[in-house]
C-alpha cells in the first residue's frame, strides 16, 4: 500500500425523516459490531462540512480496504455511500479524485468546493 495513504474514510448518507434514517441507525449498529465503536464516527441527521445530507462514517486502516469494499458493497441496505482514502494530497484530492461511489449520487450528496482555497 502506498505510504501516502493513512487509512480510508467510508462515508454513508441518509435523508433525515425518511425510512433511510432508521436504515442508516442500523447499518451504524452493525458497523460498531464488525469494525469496532472506535473508528465509527457521529451520526450527523444534517449536513456537515462537505456532506450535504445525514451521514456518519467509518474509519479504515490501509490493511483493510478490500474487506471495506466488500463489506460496503454487501450491507449497505440501498443506502448512498462513498470510500476516499485518507492522505497528504489534500482533502479536495481525496474526496474528487480517490473516491469509490456506492449508489445514485445526485448533487445533495457533497460539496468538494469547501475544499477550495
Amino acid at each position: 500500500m502506498n505510504d501516502k495513504i493513512r487509512g480510508f474514510h467510508i462515508h454513508v448518507y441518509f435523508n433525515k425523516a425518511t425510512a433511510e434514517e432508521q436504515t442508516a441507525l442500523d447499518l451504524r449498529e452493525k458497523a460498531k459490531k464488525d469494525w469496532g465503536e472506535d473508528v465509527v464516527g457521529r451520526f450527523h441527521r444534517d449536513p456537515i462540512g462537505p456532506h450535504l445530507t445525514g451521514s456518519f462514517q467509518i474509519w479504515v486502516n490501509p490493511e483493510q480496504r478490500d474487506f471495506a469494499l466488500d463489506w460496503t458493497t454487501e450491507n449497505r441496505n440501498g443506502l448512498r455511500a462513498m470510500m476516499h482514502k485518507v492522505s497528504k494530497d489534500g482533502h479536495h484530492h481525496d474526496h474528487t479524485e480517490a473516491v469509490t461511489w456506492y449508489g445514485d449520487l445526485g448533487p445533495d450528496i457533497i460539496a468538494v468546493s469547501i475544499f477550495d482555497n
